[in-house]
């Protein structure tokens, strides 16, 4: 459980990141998506992740919250799979174009980062 609620965490301080400085961290995606382990660490990452998720999901207070979320990032680990490092990078190159609207998406992570923390601790 204190790993989920870890992810949690460090969801929110990705989010909080992404509000205060969206354009920094627009650059640090492209930076990233440069890296020739982009593509292998995004697919290994979230399938471990999930994995983990789906593992402990009976610790936590909601199990079938917590066990469809790692459906959820098992199933984008599937799909990054599937689409393939050069579109993935792709992607990747056409989100730094966000800018300034991370801002928003840094809203919407700070709420689900709070979200997976409650599902562990409430």
């Amino acid at each position: 459980m204190i790993i989920i609620t870890l992810f949690g965490i460090g969801m929110l301080a990705f989010g909080l990141f992404m509000m205060i400085k969206p354009r920094q961290f627009a650059d640090g995606i492209g930076r990233f998506a440069e890296q020739r382990w982009f593509h292998p660490f995004e697919i290994i990452s979230r399938a471990f992740i999930g994995i983990l998720f789906l593992l402990l999901a009976d610790q936590t207070p909601y199990p079938k919250t917590v066990f469809y979320i790692g459906i959820i990032l098992c199933f984008v680990s599937i799909f990054l799979l599937i689409l393939g490092e050069e579109r993935h990078k792709r992607f990747a190159r056409i989100t730094v174009n966000i800018g300034k609207n991370f801002r928003y998406l840094g809203m919407i992570a700070i709420a689900c980062g709070a979200g997976i923390i409650y599902l562990t601790i409430h």
